[in-house]
């Protein structure tokens, strides 16, 4: 029985909000799924990169 380190919310009597735990600590799904759709992007990007400069060498 936690808070989410990111928002603060309580995660439940049996960690049912719990998303998984991290370096700093747990962290519910809604800031899991948050920093997801942030990321998506930057990462798929990284990924167009790495595979172009694959294809030239």
């Amino acid at each position: 029985m936690a808070n989410c380190w990111k928002c603060g919310m309580y995660l439940g009597e049996k960690d049912e909000w719990k998303k998984m735990t991290t370096s700093r600590g747990d962290i519910c799904i809604l800031c899991y799924n948050k920093a997801k759709e942030v990321d998506g992007p930057r990462i798929q990007a990284d990924m167009d990169t790495f595979l172009k400069d694959k294809e030239r060498h």
